[in-house]
């Protein structure tokens, strides 16, 4: 059995305005995750999401693909949130 982690990502290029964060939703959720995923002020898309190791690194992939109109940059390792351990399901949230 995958050990259960927590972990974050900034995602950077053309990331808002093209369906990324519904995208992300539907990924993490198929895997199995916990989470959120948020637009940050910058441009860029923040994703924090929790569940198996292996499933983490199935989010990590699809985040660097993308959705068909968005044009991933870079994919960034971030802080992991804390909340993260009592997260339910996986969601939209609103930042800036």
């Amino acid at each position: 059995m995958a050990e259960i982690e927590s972990r974050a990502w900034t995602v950077s290029g053309r990331v808002q305005g093209v369906g990324f964060r519904y995208f992300v939703v539907e990924r993490a959720r198929s895997l199995g995750l916990v989470g959120w995923t948020l637009n940050r002020e910058d441009g860029s898309v923040e994703v924090q999401a929790r569940g198996p190791s292996d499933a983490l690194a199935g989010l990590e992939a699809a985040l660097r693909a993308g959705p068909a109109h968005a044009v991933v940059l870079s994919v960034s390792p971030a802080p992991a949130s804390l909340r993260l351990q009592g997260a339910r399901g996986f969601g939209i949230e609103h930042g800036w």
